[in-house]
Parts: C-alpha cells; sequence; structure tokens
C-alpha cells in the first residue's frame, strides 16, 4: 500500500477526482455527529476507498467519535512553523516553505478507509498571513490525494475558506428546528449567496434530532426551508456519546445511521453514477 510520504508528492494527473462535503451550522446541533455516521457510511458501503476526515472545529470533537486520537494538530504545526519563521534566517524559512507538506503530514492520522487531520487552534498572537497561506495550500495539497473528504466546521464558513480550503462541493447547514438553529441556517445560506464565498458550494440544510417527520416538514414549510435530510432523534447518539463510543461505528439499522447513510449515498455515490 502507498504510503503516506508517497501519496503526498503524487502528480497531480495521478490524483483522484475530489467530492468536498463541509458541515457548519449552530453549536450543538449535531455537526460532529452527523458527520461522523455519514463517513461510517461511506466506509460500509465502499470499504477500499480512501477518505479525509478534516476536524475544522477548534473545539475538535471528530476525533472522539470516530474514534481516533489526534496527537497533532495543524494549530500545533502552526505554532512550530512560526518560532522558526521568526528567526532572522532567510535559508530557514525556505526551507520551512519547502516542506510545509511534510509538517502537515506529522500532524495526520491514518486509520484503515480513512485518514484525519484535525486542525486544532493557533495561539500565536500577532498576524501571520504568509503561514497560514502556506498552510492551507499545503492541507488543499493534501486533500488533492483522496476521492472524498468530509470537514467538520465551526458554526460559521470563513474559518473553513480561510483555514482549510477555498474550495467546496457541497456545503451542509447542520441544524435542529430551534428558531435560532435556524436563523443561522438562513443567515449561512445568505453569506454563501450573496457573498460567493467558499466558490459558492451547493447549500443544503440538514435537520438533526427530529421527533416528528411530519410535523418538523410542516414547520419548515412554514419558513420557507426545504430540507434535503432529516436525521431522527436516536437515544443511541447520546448512549454512545456518553460512552466515548465512535459514532462512526453506530449500528447500520439505527434510525439515525440510516439517515446519515443515505444522505451519504447522494452526495458521494448517486452523483458519481450521474444520477
Amino acid at each position: 500500500m502507498i504510503s503516506s510520504w508517497e501519496r503526498i508528492n503524487l502528480r497531480k494527473n495521478q490524483k483522484p477526482a475530489r467530492r468536498i462535503i463541509a458541515l457548519c451550522g449552530k453549536g450543538g446541533a449535531g455537526k460532529t455527529a452527523v458527520a461522523a455516521m455519514m463517513a461510517g457510511a461511506v466506509i460500509r458501503a465502499d470499504p477500499s476507498a480512501r477518505m479525509l476526515l478534516i476536524d475544522a472545529d477548534p473545539a475538535g470533537g471528530l476525533g472522539q467519535a470516530v474514534g481516533v486520537e489526534a496527537r497533532k494538530t495543524v494549530g500545533e504545526v502552526r505554532e512550530s512553523v512560526i518560532a522558526q519563521a521568526r528567526k532572522k534566517d532567510t535559508a530557514l524559512k525556505k526551507k520551512i516553505a519547502n516542506e510545509i507538506d511534510y509538517y502537515i503530514m506529522e500532524a495526520l492520522e491514518e486509520r484503515p478507509g480513512f485518514s484525519l487531520l484535525a486542525m486544532g487552534r493557533g495561539e500565536a498572537v500577532g498576524c501571520f498571513c504568509p503561514v497560514n497561506t502556506l498552510l492551507r495550500e499545503a492541507v488543499e495539497e493534501l486533500a488533492g490525494n483522496y476521492g472524498r473528504i468530509i470537514i467538520d466546521g465551526e458554526a460559521g464558513i470563513e474559518q473553513i475558506m480561510r483555514q482549510v480550503m477555498k474550495s467546496v462541493d457541497t456545503l451542509l447547514v447542520i441544524s435542529d428546528l430551534s428558531a435560532r438553529g435556524l436563523n443561522t441556517a438562513a443567515l449561512i445560506k445568505n453569506l454563501v449567496r450573496n457573498k460567493g464565498v467558499l466558490s459558492s458550494p451547493e447549500t443544503l440544510l440538514v435537520v438533526n434530532r427530529v421527533v416528528d417527520v411530519a410535523s418538523a416538514k410542516r414547520m419548515l414549510k412554514a419558513r420557507g426551508f426545504t430540507a434535503a435530510a432529516l436525521i431522527p432523534e436516536d437515544p443511541l447518539v447520546r448512549e454512545r456519546d456518553a460512552a466515548s463510543l465512535p459514532l462512526m461505528e453506530m449500528p447500520p439499522d439505527a434510525p439515525s445511521m440510516k439517515a446519515a447513510a443515505a444522505l451519504s449515498k447522494r452526495l458521494f455515490f448517486a452523483r458519481a453514477r450521474g444520477l
């Protein structure tokens, strides 16, 4: 099997076509749970494929949801690079720029069927735009070696664009049925549409923790929303989360997992067949 160090140096024309899905929405709406279950569904459907999971929420959480402890984050790499970049050594700075891909590889956790990259947070005070740009370009270069990418982001989308990658195919806005959650979803959708950020990706609403489907549909219709998926309330999600058990490994017949699997099929598989 090809190693990470070899994969990062593949020529561009050898890289697979990418499909990038990013999740955002109100805090506490269940973005991480949905991301983990979608990832689990993709692995079940196509165990041989390689998938990159990016935990772009500084609070973390995706690692636990997929059963991986990130030993290093991109934020920690950033601190190390900044510490070296502060030195007035031109040769060292050139060396850092040339080897930034390998710094990123230090933060990559690989498991059967997927790899995890935790972005973490940067603590260094001051503007380090050149370093941030180098790191984002390195993440984009790494992502180019994976056919399927799931990004678990913060509530907003500027952070994904600024720190992870500028191009996203589909933005999943995760919300519950609360007024605050749906208001946040509307704000994000308007930001994508009016500001043209993230290359104006397809933007879909996913409503999580739905107790009554018929009631949820009526509420959404009354507010002018159309949901791409309704993820049902599932006590097993809370139980596994409380026990620190990977949500990625939810039973395939669990109601929430079945809904996440249907969404994954639509985004990652149906499109590939031109459906």
